[in-house]
């Protein structure tokens, strides 16, 4: 869990997680942190209240604006 990584003085990574961060572009310094809070897993369910990875997957993605061709090119792919 993540509280194995905080303790009284904040963060507590180890060195190699850490420059794995800051190659990802994340500064975990900049990220305030408590240590008396506890962690919360916090899930999106779908409509009917159900847990799935692809509702997780399709939450979490980035979701770029479609070109207005893509419909042909995919009836293309299924029946050429």
């Amino acid at each position: 869990m993540l509280n194995d990584f905080i303790n009284l003085q904040g963060w507590h990574f180890p060195s190699n997680i850490l420059l794995l961060l800051l190659a990802l572009g994340i500064n975990i310094q900049n990220i305030q942190s408590n240590p008396s809070s506890h962690d919360t897993m916090i899930w999106k369910s779908d409509i009917h209240r159900v847990f799935s990875t692809n509702n997780a997957y399709e939450t979490l993605r980035t979701k770029e604006d479609s070109a207005w061709w893509w419909k042909y090119v995919w009836r293309q792919a299924i029946h050429p």
